[in-house]
């Protein structure tokens, strides 16, 4: 949060023990740095015993039922939008055409495709999931070092599981 959209000022902490509570979707908690916000309610003159929370949004985006059952791309794309408030009608044209040049371009690497893959390693870089999990611009496993079989992913919530997958 910037010092200009703070929704409080000075004059209204000062002398105050503050509770600053700060709700929002999943993708903005993770740029949320609790500790600076407790500072800078400090630096604005609240006493000790002011606190700071995240609360996430309930909204299920990647998971729900509808996209599944969405026939396009585009609609799938619509109904995450609807489910996480996020309003794409003033350059629905520009994210539309990205789809149509990302389904493009699947459909021409299908047609050099073929045979069974091996997934050897994987290195992911510049992963939102993965930088707001675990901190790291980018990360490689490598799968040659385990024995054939089941591989679990572990990890505490928001950790870049489902960005690796």
């Amino acid at each position: 949060m910037s010092p200009k959209n703070r929704p409080y000022t000075a004059e209204e902490v000062n002398g105050r023990r503050v509770w600053l509570e700060i709700t929002c979707l999943k993708e903005q908690k993770a740029l949320i740095n609790v500790e600076d916000e407790l500072a800078q309610l400090f630096s604005a003159g609240a006493v000790p015993g002011s606190r700071v929370t995240v609360n996430e949004l309930p909204v299920e985006t990647v998971r729900a039922g509808e996209i599944a059952e969405a026939a396009t791309p585009e609609r799938k794309f619509e109904i995450w939008a609807e489910n996480a408030g996020q309003n794409i009608h003033h350059s629905r044209d520009k994210l539309f055409s990205k789809i149509g040049d990302i389904q493009e371009s699947l459909a021409e690497s299908r047609g050099n495709v073929s045979g069974e893959w091996l997934i050897v390693s994987v290195r992911l870089r510049g992963a939102v999931g993965i930088r707001n999990g675990i901190g790291k611009e980018e990360i490689a496993v490598n799968f040659d070092g385990y024995d054939e079989g089941l591989i679990a992913l572990c990890g505490a919530n928001g950790k870049g599981k489902t960005t690796l997958i």
